[in-house]
């Protein structure tokens, strides 16, 4: 039983579980810590307060106003403080990362993994599920109702204790998700203070959308005295500008130009520091007035200013944009030289390169907009969502694409079919390899089976894109067909290469395709509706095959 527990524990585990928080930056010095002076949150974690508030806070703030570095400071002194007893956990939504880093899904997961780690003696309240829905040798498919039902069971099993739960950036995943959570969280409050736990959960996020609770205390970061000299201590801190009574003025209209958003005073004071090295103090105050109020706005300036290596850049941010699933970094940096170098790809291997130069590479593709995550399994993002909100929501892909006049569906298509195209060219690259040719047998070792674990280990190893790129390049095509003919790809795509890839890569031998499967037959099983119509006739899609579901038409149900 004990040996069946630590397994279901393992299953509710995900690789980048605490990626997100583990990536934002520290509390720079002296900031803060008027958070846990503030009368609200003092209240907040009165226990006795509980009758009034059900335990429930909800900090809100504008975009880079430093939501997430206080969430992170809040937890990080709250797992610290006295008693020892007191669980402390958290979830921080993250719209950079995969499916479970932006769902309920993943954040229930991530809480029940954390409670029972924290909690062992609850763990035998998981004999009661069973092990269904296996997807993997190392996941399972659990589905919102086991995961809240597990939830309550184990909150009301804490009788007694203190739990203490912190959730950033609501606004970062679904909103109706989101909502259906809150409302749970409510009534788990109400559950736990009848089963006499002193449960406390903390939420934060953006303004809008507006999601409102009956019962909870609530607190605006750009309102509070305590965010504002936050503000003040890093622009003296941070602005080289010496000790110059003249220099007062620069710091007061930094401060005032930035309008409580955090995030835009620390790029701002890296670019003013630059024209400080000059010595030439009208020019500091020249720039800074030229300087846009607002996010988007700086990021559309910084880069209006930076126009060199534009192909690479917008390769860039396809990538991190319309990935299938975030890339590694050896993953990110062979897609890269896929589009801009392919002749390169041949003679280009993992030892020639090292993690700190792939490190660099994530910072100068993307002019700084992009970062390598804190996890075990480091993956390329975004510095913040409001990078995104620029790309997508305020025109910056257009004007990055010199004003195209495409609609950001056109845009989208584009970016796809170059994506589509890195992969066909490193699936051919790979595959014709002499390296490649010495693995090739008769017959692939058992999906399940050590051989082939040691097999997809060691094409990784050389091949590092090779497992995105067989996966997903019609996963590419697909989104492509929106607005790009496809008809000429399908015609030229050799088959029975992607074939050679795509099967070392399947886990489950039922799923792995014959040499003989048809592109029709692969297109349905693939979900590919658009690629499909392009070049299935009408009696192609009944006409059987050796393959696991016979004919494409069965396939695509």
């Amino acid at each position: 039983a004990h040996d069946r527990r630590q397994m279901m524990c393992e299953y509710l585990k995900f690789d980048q579980m605490d990626a997100r928080r583990s990536t934002i930056k520290r509390e720079h010095a002296s900031t803060c810590a008027w958070l846990l002076k503030h009368h609200i949150y003092t209240q907040w974690e009165d226990t006795e307060s509980l009758q009034c508030d059900h335990g429930l806070l909800w900090i809100k703030g504008k975009p880079g106003s430093g939501k997430s570095t206080l969430m992170k400071f809040a937890h990080a002194k709250a797992a610290r403080a006295p008693p020892n007893s007191k669980i402390v956990i958290s979830f921080f939504f993250n719209a950079r990362g995969d499916e479970l880093e932006k769902s309920t899904n993943g954040m229930y997961r991530a809480l029940l993994s954390q409670l029972l780690d924290k909690a062992p003696d609850l763990q035998p309240l998981l004999d009661e599920y069973t092990l269904v829905n296996i997807t993997s040798a190392n996941a399972i498919d659990w589905t919102e109702e086991q995961l809240c039902d597990l939830m309550r069971e184990v909150i009301s099993g804490l009788e007694g204790r203190q739990c203490m739960c912190f959730i950033d950036a609501l606004d970062e995943c679904d909103e109706h998700q989101v909502r259906n959570m809150v409302e749970f969280f409510e009534e788990l409050g109400q559950s736990a203070l009848e089963n006499h736990v002193k449960l406390r959960i903390c939420f934060a996020s953006r303004h809008y959308p507006t999601i409102d609770t009956a019962d909870c205390l609530k607190l605006i970061v750009e309102n509070e005295q305590g965010h504002d000299d936050d503000l003040t201590k890093y622009i003296h801190k941070r602005l080289r500008a010496g000790t110059s009574k003249h220099l007062d003025s620069v710091r007061a209209r930094l401060k005032q130009k930035a309008n409580g958003v955090f995030m835009w005073v620390v790029l701002v004071v890296d670019i003013l520091n630059k024209e400080f090295e000059r010595g030439y103090l009208p020019a500091v105050e020249k720039r800074l007035k030229e300087i846009p109020a607002g996010l988007s706005d700086l990021f559309r300036d910084m880069l209006q200013r930076d126009n060199k290596h534009l192909d690479e850049f917008r390769l860039c941010l396809s990538w991190i944009l319309f990935a299938r699933r975030p890339l590694g970094k050896e993953e990110f940096y062979f897609a890269m030289v896929a589009g801009l170098d392919p002749d390169k790809l041949a003679t280009l291997t993992p030892d020639d390169l090292e993690s700190e130069l792939m490190e660099k590479y994530v910072l100068s593709s993307s002019k700084g907009l992009a970062e390598l995550t804190k996890s075990k399994k480091p993956t390329v993002q975004f510095i913040h969502e409001s990078v995104r909100d620029f790309l997508v929501k305020d025109t910056g892909l257009r004007d990055i694409w010199s004003g195209s006049l495409h609609d950001l569906s056109d845009l989208e298509s584009l970016c796809q079919d170059r994506l589509k195209r890195c992969c066909v060219t490193y699936i051919d690259t790979a595959v014709t390899s002499s390296w490649y040719h010495t693995l090739e047998s008769d017959e692939l070792p058992n999906a399940k089976s050590k051989e082939a674990k040691s097999l997809r280990q060691a094409v990784s190893a050389r091949f590092p894109f090779l497992e995105y790129a067989s996966q997903s390049v019609f996963y590419h095509a697909e989104e492509a067909a929106n607005n790009v003919q496809q008809i000429d790809f399908l015609n030229n795509f050799t088959l029975k290469t992607w074939i050679n890839a795509y099967d070392v890569f399947e886990i489950h031998s039922i799923r792995r395709y014959t040499p003989g499967a048809s592109i029709q037959y692969v297109l349905a099983d693939q979900n590919c509706p658009r690629l499909l119509r392009c070049c299935a006739r009408q009696d192609d899609i009944w006409s059987d095959s050796n393959e696991r579901y016979g004919s494409p038409m069965i396939a695509a149900l």
